[in-house]
C-alpha cells in the first residue's frame, strides 16, 4: 500500500509526539522544524487527529502538543482511517479479484 504525503507527515508527526510521551507539551512550530514539515501541513493534519481524543492539546506560555493515549495504544489503521478516510473497494474491480482468488485455489 503507498501512503500519502498526508499520512507519512502525520505518522511523523505522531512518532515525534511518542518519543517525546510523559516529557510535556510540544510546541507544532517546532515539530514542523525538526521533522521538515510544512507547519501548515500539520495544522490539517492536527485538525483530524484532535477529535479522536489521540491528541492533548494546551494553550498558553506552555501549551502545545502531546499524546493522549499511551504510544503502544496507537494503531496504525486508526489512524490511516482518520487521515485518509476508510479503505475502499470499488464494486467495478471486485468480480476481478475475487476470479483470481478463486482461480488460485
Amino acid at each position: 500500500m503507498k501512503l500519502s504525503t498526508r499520512s507519512k507527515y502525520g505518522l511523523r508527526f505522531l512518532i515525534y509526539l511518542g518519543l517525546k510521551h510523559g516529557e510535556g507539551y510540544v510546541l507544532l512550530k517546532d515539530i514542523a522544524e525538526q521533522e521538515a514539515i510544512p507547519l501548515k501541513y500539520l495544522e490539517q493534519i492536527v485538525r483530524r487527529l484532535k477529535p479522536a481524543g489521540i491528541l492533548q492539546v494546551s494553550r498558553g506560555a506552555k501549551g502545545g502538543y502531546a499524546l493522549a493515549i499511551k504510544p503502544s495504544e496507537v494503531k496504525m489503521q486508526q489512524i490511516y482511517q482518520l487521515l485518509e478516510g476508510a479503505l475502499r473497494v470499488y464494486p467495478k474491480l471486485l468480480p476481478a479479484i475475487l476470479r483470481k482468488c478463486l482461480c488460485k485455489r
